[in-house]
């Protein structure tokens, strides 16, 4: 086990790191989408919030 931590450590800090491919998307081509809810007190009233989230993929803009 020693060993083959010994060697997977050097290959770690030598040449086996992987791969880094970035992701480029054309204008429109994707976006991401999520909701959340929350509560809030508007006057004296509790009422349920629901927020949508957009990110888009090509400008990396948030929409809310």
């Amino acid at each position: 086990v020693r060993e083959w931590k010994d060697e997977r450590q050097r290959a770690y800090h030598t040449t086996d790191r992987g791969t880094f491919v970035p992701l480029v998307f054309a204008p429109g081509e994707a976006f991401q989408f999520d909701w959340s809810e929350d509560w809030a007190y508007v006057g004296c009233e509790r009422i349920k919030l629901q927020v949508a989230h957009i990110k888009l993929s090509h400008s990396r803009a948030f929409l809310e």
